[in-house]
């Protein structure tokens, strides 16, 4: 995998933690800012893993990769459905980002403990 410099790692993690404070934010003070926080926590987040990239050839990593950044497009999608009810009145009522929200998550945690993984097997 390559590697980010020192500014992409902290660029990925301020867009980890405007993730993170958009999200107990919604959950205690429902605003339009609080969106627009979790959207751009989720650009910039995804902007980051995008620079990633595996040269290498084993199939699994490749994989894993293509999941990694399908999880990004959910985590925008849910940043998108966010900011619906503010667009849109008759959208976005039920907390529909959530289910985005919850796949994002839910792929990015798998391949948080994949890739290294698979990356140790191959070095050896």
């Amino acid at each position: 995998m390559k590697e980010l410099n020192k500014w992409q790692q902290g660029l990925m993690y301020t867009g980890g933690g405007l993730m993170l404070a958009a999200v107990i934010g919604k959950l205690f003070f429902p605003s339009i800012a609080c969106a627009v926080l979790f959207l751009a926590g989720t650009l910039e987040y995804g902007c980051m893993q995008l620079l990633q990239s595996y040269e290498g050839k084993n199939l699994i990593i490749k994989r894993l990769r293509r999941i990694q950044i399908f999880s990004d497009l959910a985590l925008i999608l849910s940043g998108m459905a966010m900011l619906l009810p503010y667009v849109n009145k008759y959208y976005g009522h039920r907390n529909e980002w959530l289910v985005f929200f919850a796949i994002g998550v839910f792929l990015q945690l798998y391949t948080a403990f994949r890739i290294p993984t698979e990356i140790e097997k191959e070095a050896r």
